[in-house]
């Protein structure tokens, strides 16, 4: 069952997660910004991830990934694997 972000930030590091959201915006450096209707949150999609599929602001994703906790900046997600749901809205 998906987490939902707002969640996110109370789990450990190195958590296992599975989370759901709508892509938001490339912030650059395999790091994307992706929303539910909790919130926002950063997640680290490595390229090889995505196999080669289109990515677009707007589509909806399934993330198999783990917290990832940097001391001074907000949590993030680091993905596993990635799952495009739906086309851009």
């Amino acid at each position: 069952m998906p987490v939902l972000w707002h969640k996110v930030s109370a789990l450990p590091d190195d958590h296992k997660v599975v989370v759901t959201g709508q892509l938001v915006r490339s912030l650059g450096h395999e790091r994307y910004e992706v929303k539910d209707h909790t919130g926002s949150i950063v997640v680290e999609i490595d390229d090889e991830d995505w196999r080669g599929q289109p990515v677009y602001a707007g589509q909806t994703v399934r993330i198999d990934g783990e917290v990832d906790r940097h001391d001074g900046r907000a949590v993030e997600i680091e993905a596993d694997s990635v799952m495009i749901l739906s086309a851009p809205k």
